[in-house]
Formats: C-alpha cells, structure tokens, sequence
C-alpha cells in the first residue's frame, strides 16, 4: 500500500464499518477531521513515541484488528470517534508490544 492511499483506504473502512446507513454520510463528513486524527493517526503516534516505524500495511491491520465488527448504538457512546479512539487505545495498552 503507497503512503498516499492508506488514508483514503482506513477512512473508507471506518465508513463502511460504522457510518453504514445512507443518512450516516452526512455525520461521516462532519466526522471526518477526528476520525483521521484521533483514530488513523493514533496508532502510528503511538508507535513513534516508543521509536518503533511500521509500514502502512500494518497500520491499517491494526485497525481492523483492534475495531469492533460493527457499531453499537448505546447511548454512552454515541460519539463515534471518541469510542473508536477508546477501542484503539485499550487494545494498544493490551497489544502493542507484539507488532513492535
């Protein structure tokens, strides 16, 4: 995967993961800023910060690997980046060690 295309590549994923519905596109949209920031970008942040470089491929693994399957709809977490961001950093906290 070129570095150009792993963003449009992961923000797809999050689309079709947890903005299914035809009137998510809207909330997608506004969304968007965060979810690229918070959510994609968080896992290389993390890794930069412990010296550790991983390719594209393994970033975007990551995130299919520490997201769930689906979204929920439960009133707490009704912020879709912030709960994603949750998710990221708690498999991080359990995980991180072994893509290192």
């Amino acid at each position: 995967m070129q570095p150009s295309a792993f963003a449009p590549a992961c923000l797809n994923l999050l689309r079709r993961r947890f903005y299914p519905r035809p009137g998510d596109a809207r909330q997608f949209a506004l969304d968007r800023r965060r979810l690229l920031t918070w959510v994609i970008c968080y896992p290389a942040i993390w890794f930069h910060a412990r010296g550790v470089t991983l390719r594209p491929e393994t970033l975007c693994q990551i995130l299919r690997r520490a997201l769930p399957k689906t979204s929920t709809t439960t009133a707490e977490s009704s912020y879709r980046p912030a709960r994603l961001r949750q998710h990221l950093q708690k498999h991080l906290a359990r995980h991180g060690a072994k893509y290192s």
